[in-house]
């Protein structure tokens, strides 16, 4: 097998060599990719101003995400619970920024995200990295990942760049299983 193959075979068809562990990664772009769009059109997950204070489903809206890809485990979570939870999980990576819109594109499950006390706000914020070309901060002064982003700020959109959802650089995690 030539050196050009085996990088091949390593980066984007691994699962096929753990094939007999009974390993099956829960990676599936296409899943992911709908399932964001039903999230973004349903409308349920938008801020909603009750009795005068506006409340945000970030959090909600990420778990919306997460269940139809298998991850069920954060369910009922804040967005300070999510964070801390992935932080000090087994079952999620911290990935480096530069690296999740490559691994958006592969269909692996990331979630962005700061605590309250991180973002010195009431609450924190999550969203979940949505595959595509990416973008640029110039506040940040690099590449940035796509986000599918509900609540933080009331700024909701789609598909822009993560620093639209953060004022800060956030932490990414990817969830294991979609590795």
């Amino acid at each position: 097998m030539s050196c050009l193959r085996m990088v091949e075979n390593f980066s984007f068809g691994f699962s096929r060599f753990l094939k007999w562990t009974g390993w099956k990664s829960m990676r599936n772009k296409e899943l992911l990719i709908a399932t964001q769009d039903r999230v973004w059109n349903s409308g349920t997950y938008l801020p909603k101003v009750i009795n005068g204070v506006t409340t945000t489903f970030c959090n909600e809206a990420v778990n919306a995400v997460l269940r139809p890809m298998g991850c069920t485990e954060m369910n009922g979570m804040t967005a300070d619970e999510m964070v801390q939870h992935m932080r000090s999980s087994k079952t999620f990576l911290i990935k480096p920024l530069d690296d999740c819109q490559f691994l958006a594109n592969e269909g692996v499950i990331l979630v962005a995200g700061l605590t309250s006390f991180d973002l010195k706000q009431e609450h924190g914020h999550v969203c979940t990295l949505t595959p595509g070309l990416g973008d640029f901060s110039g506040h940040w002064n690099r590449k940035t990942p796509l986000c599918l982003n509900l609540g933080g700020n009331g700024l909701c959109f789609r598909s822009r760049g993560v620093n639209y959802a953060f004022v800060h650089v956030p932490e990414i995690f990817a969830w294991v299983e979609s590795l």
